[in-house]
């Protein structure tokens, strides 16, 4: 029976001091302050990156369309060049056709 009532007074309940309470509210009330001064700056910090993502993305897009316009600009010029040198091709085979009867008059 002495092993319960020990038991008993060891685990009765025990009323803080003043002083564990005055500490303990002076750490939450750091606590609290300190989380609202990371809090003030979360969302200001949470815009400016979100600002920043949306730029590097806007830029590029923007170098890729420019980049689609180069290649479709290249493949229009290849073409034109392309019609260019067939019909040179064909109005040289008409000269070259032409050149000798009118050397031959």
């Amino acid at each position: 029976m002495d092993i319960e009532r020990s038991l008993r007074t060891a685990l009765r309940p025990v009323d803080p001091s003043a002083d564990f309470v005055a500490g303990v509210m002076a750490r939450v009330a750091v606590e609290q302050q300190a989380r609202r001064r990371r809090a003030r700056w979360q969302m200001p910090l949470a815009l400016a990156a979100s600002l920043m993502i949306a730029a590097i993305g806007l830029k590029v897009a923007m170098q890729q369309r420019e980049a689609q316009r180069v290649e479709s600009a290249r493949q229009q010029l290849a073409l034109a060049l392309e019609i260019t040198s067939s019909q040179l091709n064909q109005l040289q085979q008409k000269l070259n056709r032409n050149a000798p009867m009118e050397n031959g008059i």
